[in-house]
């Protein structure tokens, strides 16, 4: 089977890009915790009726004879991410530390001085938006899953953040981001905490 190839430029298209800061706005307020059926069902209403492929919205990576188009690997700023074989695992080790860290901040948030707990909030979201993107679960569109997932993540802890899902951002995120991947994280939390509402 030929898989079609998934060009993923969207944010030139008005609609998408409006389709997409729906999607990013609606997780924003759910406090249910992280599983990787929620993060697949962001995936699914971003990009259902948009992809070549239907397999391709809301399917991780995988090895699986019934969905052929999703075994490959991608390729992303020269890195190479998770391999199929082993994506649904680490997606799964990604939300219980998510939840984790969500849970014990909510826990100490009232013995943390309100700088601090912005900091903390930031850094949180830096670093799942930064080992999402390592795994690099889909074959195309974790970029915009990724800013959904900074958005929720911010949003379960009181901090809604303000980053565009439909849009591509420019560097220096792009730079940040490859850099908290390879585990300089300050960069992107600094990014992270330009985005956050205190209000």
């Amino acid at each position: 089977m030929t898989c079609p190839a998934w060009a993923d430029d969207r944010e030139r298209d008005p609609a998408f890009v409006a389709h997409a800061e729906a999607v990013g706005d609606a997780v924003a307020s759910d406090s249910t915790p992280l599983r990787v059926a929620i993060v697949n069902r962001w995936h699914r209403n971003l990009f259902k009726g948009w992809v070549p492929l239907t397999d391709y919205a809301g399917n991780m990576r995988q090895v699986t004879a019934s969905m052929p188009c999703l075994n490959g690997d991608v390729l992303f700023g020269g890195r190479l991410g998770s391999a199929p074989g082993v994506v649904a695992s680490e997606m799964q080790v990604l939300c219980a530390a998510i939840n984790t860290r969500t849970q014990q901040l909510d826990r100490n948030a009232d013995g943390l001085t309100d700088e601090a707990l912005v900091g903390a909030v930031a850094a949180a979201v830096a670093r799942a938006v930064a080992e999402f993107i390592r795994i690099h679960p889909y074959v195309n569109g974790n970029g915009r899953t990724s800013r959904v997932l900074w958005r929720a993540v911010a949003g379960r802890l009181g901090f809604p953040a303000s980053i565009s899902v439909g849009e591509r951002p420019q560097e220096p995120y792009v730079s940040c981001l490859h850099e908290a991947i390879n585990g300089r994280i300050g960069p992107l939390v600094a990014r992270v905490l330009m985005t956050i509402s205190t209000a």
